[in-house]
């Protein structure tokens, strides 16, 4: 708690609302990175608007967190986490982790949860195969 009022007053931590992003550039004078959580909650032009904040140091990052089940835009579909998956896999300045059952720590409930919607994501990629 310490460290953190003191970066927060050195101005080595921000917080901020992502409607403060535009016109900001991440990391051009200094590595910097970006942490930005509820991301499912983000549109995909949101998504774009914080991706395209990346400075030019190479060195800087900017890391989206979040779960695609727990999003509250109401469709799926409209989840910028699984659009921008699909858009920039393959890209070389873009990596994506995906944390599954085993990576659950709150307990054994929870981990049944989250295998059953795998589980459920798998077989409706199955049917969308066959269509």
């Amino acid at each position: 708690r310490e460290k953190r009022t003191k970066y927060m007053s050195d101005g080595k931590i921000e917080i901020l609302p992502i409607a403060f992003a535009r016109g900001m550039n991440i990391g051009v004078m200094r590595p910097e990175i970006l942490i930005i959580d509820e991301s499912e909650n983000l549109t995909l032009k949101q998504m774009y608007l914080m991706l395209s904040r990346i400075g030019s140091n190479i060195n800087s990052k900017i890391i989206f967190c979040g779960d695609s089940y727990q999003s509250d835009l109401g469709y799926k579909d409209e989840n910028s986490l699984k659009k921008a998956e699909q858009i920039l896999s393959g890209s070389k300045n873009v990596a994506f982790t995906t944390f599954t059952k085993e990576d659950v720590v709150r307990s054994v409930e929870v981990q049944e949860i989250v295998e059953r919607f795998e589980q459920y994501e798998y077989e409706q990629s199955q049917i969308k195969k066959r269509k």
